[in-house]
């Protein structure tokens, strides 16, 4: 039922611990003490202590990371179930389309195809004629 060391006592833990049990996980938030004068006290945990109720008064006692149930008489125990946190699949968000700028080489190997484009049609020469119009070298 407790899933604990052979032979470990149930007060070997230090109540901030959680417990398996009954394939659930479970946190230590009560117990009652007994006296040797055939008294009870009951603890209860809030956030960041152990409060004592004894009869009519009630003690801050014990910081939370400090109490351990050796130090102590406990005799009934209450639980409540800590919820399991499903594992979180991490997921890689796609990133957004950008537009692509062309390359410095794209860009000069364009215009010098418009440049070598005109150049044939006007004199059928591979050179670069002298009547370009700088609207024929901009990309479209």
């Amino acid at each position: 039922m407790i899933e604990k060391a052979a032979g470990a006592k149930f007060s070997d833990f230090p109540a901030k611990d959680t417990v398996e049990m009954y394939g659930e996980s479970w946190i230590l938030i009560s117990f009652a003490e007994f006296k040797e004068s055939g008294h009870y006290m009951a603890w209860m945990k809030t956030a960041k202590e152990w409060l004592r109720i004894d009869d009519d008064h009630v003690d801050i006692r014990v910081d939370t990371r400090a109490m351990n149930l050796k130090n102590y008489e406990a005799r009934t125990l209450v639980f409540k179930k800590f919820p399991k946190v499903a594992p979180v699949e991490r997921v890689k968000t796609p990133e957004p389309p950008t537009a692509k700028k062309p390359s410095i080489l794209t860009s000069i190997q364009t215009t010098l195809n418009k440049e070598l484009s005109i150049a044939t049609k006007n004199n059928n020469s591979p050179l670069p004629s002298d009547d370009l119009v700088e609207d024929d070298l901009v990309e479209d």
